[in-house]
C-alpha cells in the first residue's frame, strides 16, 4: 500500500513516564495538550527541553577540574571608559572564569600593544575586586582573546 502520506513517526504515543516528564507539576492543569495521548516528536522535544534546569560547566585556565553551577553562565564585564582625556578598555569578573587579573594584564599588553594594570578595589563585603584596564579601545581585540583555550 502507498499510504496516505503520513508516516507512523508523525506522533508519539505518550506512556506515563513520558506524560509526566513532559506535564509534571502545576503546569499540567492548564496545558490542553495534559490528557494527550499522543504529540508530534518536535512538540515533545520543545517541551522537555523547556523543563530542563540551566547549568553552565567552566573549565580550563587556572582550574584542575570542569566547575558547575547551576543557571546562567556568569558574564565578563568589558566596558570602555574616558579616564582624563584617554580611552581606557576594562574588563572585570574573570575570576569566575579562574583566570588570574595579573596573568590577563600581561597577556593583554602583549596582544594589544599597550600598557594594561591591574586596579584593586575594596568592596564593603571585604572581598577585593580587581579589574584589568589596557590604555586605548581595545574592546574588540579583547574580546577574540577571551575565549582563547591555550591560557594555562
Amino acid at each position: 500500500g502507498g499510504g496516505g502520506g503520513q508516516s507512523s513517526h508523525s506522533a508519539w504515543a505518550l506512556d506515563p513516564l513520558l506524560s509526566d516528564a513532559l506535564f509534571r507539576g502545576g503546569e499540567a492543569a492548564k496545558d490542553p495538550q495534559a490528557g494527550a495521548a499522543s504529540m508530534p516528536p518536535k512538540e515533545v522535544r520543545r517541551r522537555f527541553l523547556k523543563r530542563l534546569e540551566q547549568w553552565t560547566r567552566v573549565s580550563g585556565g587556572a582550574l584542575e577540574k570542569p566547575m558547575h553551577a547551576r543557571g546562567e553562565p556568569p558574564k565578563v564585564v568589558l566596558t570602555t571608559e574616558q579616564r582624563r582625556g584617554h580611552s581606557v578598555t576594562c574588563v572585570a569578573e574573570l575570576a569566575a572564569y579562574s583566570i588570574d587579573p595579573y596573568t590577563a594584564a600581561r597577556e593583554l599588553a602583549g596582544v594589544c600593544g599597550a600598557t594594561a594594570n591591574v586596579e584593586e578595589e575594596a568592596l564593603k563585603s571585604g572581598v577585593q575586586k580587581r579589574v584589568v584596564s589596557v590604555q586605548g579601545l581595545w574592546d574588540r581585540s579583547i574580546t577574540e582573546w577571551l575565549p582563547a583555550e591555550d591560557r594555562a
